[in-house]
């Protein structure tokens, strides 16, 4: 549920990150760091990394790594034009 709250957050995180800084790797960084630090304190409370949290979060950080990509691939804009249209 964690993980999930924290997937939640990388609009925020982005927008945060874009007061500071107008670089849209430390963007994608800062939420990785919030997936990271998630995964660190899962480990340092139980002693172990849970499987879920580790999954989860390799999962989301591979998923949102992909999104980064994909969006700034030249068929992106016309897909999001059309599925946009009235």
């Amino acid at each position: 549920m964690l993980l999930a709250t924290v997937n939640l957050l990388a609009p925020a995180v982005a927008r945060i990150c874009l007061i500071f800084t107008h670089n849209q790797y430390a963007q994608l960084a800062a939420f990785f760091l919030c997936i990271l630090l998630c995964v660190a304190v899962d480990t340092v409370r139980h002693r172990r990394l849970h499987a879920a949290m580790g999954w989860g979060a390799a999962f989301s950080i591979v998923l949102f790594a992909l999104i980064f990509v994909a969006v700034r691939l030249p068929w992106w804009l016309p897909f999001v034009d059309k599925t946009m249209a009235p």
